[in-house]
């Protein structure tokens, strides 16, 4: 194993880099709220391909998240995809086509 020496000052430099690095990583995996995309109750209908009311009912069964200001609704479209990936249902064919 090779062993490399760096003076104090490019270590610093080094770090500081492994910081900005760092904290640009984590703003692209947490967004804030605000840069979220949230949906409208058309655009939630058309993705998962049911009526305005079926929709409704999921908010109020509390089967899907949402936010509501004065008639508003809208839903984060995270919510949306842990919705669709909460009700997946796999395949239970083998891959020979037979039960």
């Amino acid at each position: 194993m090779e062993a490399i020496i760096i003076a104090k000052q490019e270590y610093d430099q080094i770090l500081v880099k492994l910081d900005e690095i760092r904290e640009g990583l984590h703003k692209q995996v947490n967004p804030s709220p605000i840069q979220e995309r949230y949906l409208t109750n058309a655009e939630v209908c058309d993705l998962l391909k049911v009526s305005r009311r079926t929709l409704q009912r999921y908010r109020d069964e509390g089967r899907i998240a949402f936010s509501q200001v004065g008639a508003t609704i809208r839903y984060k479209a995270a919510d949306v995809e842990r919705f669709l990936h909460d009700n997946y249902n796999p395949s239970f064919l083998k891959t020979d086509g037979r039960l």
